[in-house]
């Protein structure tokens, strides 16, 4: 893995939890570098505590998908005014989810929001999922949605915020979200075939899309 300096890492670990409850997570970081850390220990902890629950609020694998109305644009003001993404491919506005369902053709939906990213990894998931779409395009739908209600405000995309809180869309709630980004992969059945929170590699996305028909 790359360390760049004076840029956040993402580390992921794939974990069983007998029971639900709440858990706690010790991180220990050891220093790679030469010299003595800035903060003067080889050594930095961190702990922190959450709850797990008995089960996922987002669609399960094999469950149908929710049949969403969601935003669609053909033009570039068109997708400017529903998506915050400054490099935005076209054909991801092209089609809602319930059009999707309708077809019986296979899709990916990613909900996020690069300019209000509470995350701060909006943007790369992303890019990734753009970086790997064009070889399935002929058969798969890409669907990019914003999880957030925003409006245009002197012709830029600002949050509509609850008590100073950004606020979910009706598609959000549907699909039970509670961070983002998120990405979902959906058959021909309207079935839920592949489900990804916060990161992902190319590999696993491009794996999951081979799978989906």
């Amino acid at each position: 893995m790359e360390v760049l300096p004076d840029r956040p890492g993402l580390y992921r670990a794939q974990v069983t939890f007998p029971k639900a409850g709440q858990w706690a997570l010790e991180v220990i970081m050891k220093s790679l570098a030469t010299g003595p850390p800035p903060s003067g220990k080889a050594e930095l902890e961190g702990r922190v505590v959450f709850p797990v629950d008995d089960s996922s609020s987002t669609p399960a694998i094999g469950a149908n998908a929710p049949a969403t109305d969601t935003p669609t644009a053909t033009t570039a003001d068109g997708i400017h005014a529903i998506s915050t993404d400054t490099n935005p491919d076209p054909d991801f506005y092209k089609t809602s989810v319930k059009q999707a369902l309708a077809d019986h053709k296979p899709f990916l939906l990613i909900f996020a929001t690069p300019a209000f990213c509470r995350t701060a990894t909006c943007g790369p998931a992303l890019d990734v999922v753009k970086s790997v779409a064009a070889p399935f395009k002929d058969r798969v739908t890409f669907i990019h949605v914003e999880p957030y209600d925003l409006k245009l405000d002197n012709g830029s995309l600002q949050p509509v915020l609850t008590n100073g809180n950004l606020t979910p869309t009706a598609t959000t709630n549907a699909w039970g979200l509670s961070s983002e980004p998120w990405v979902f992969t959906v058959d021909s059945k309207g079935i839920v075939r592949g489900s990804f929170g916060l990161i992902f590699s190319d590999a696993e996305l491009t794996t999951a899309l081979d799978s989906i028909k």
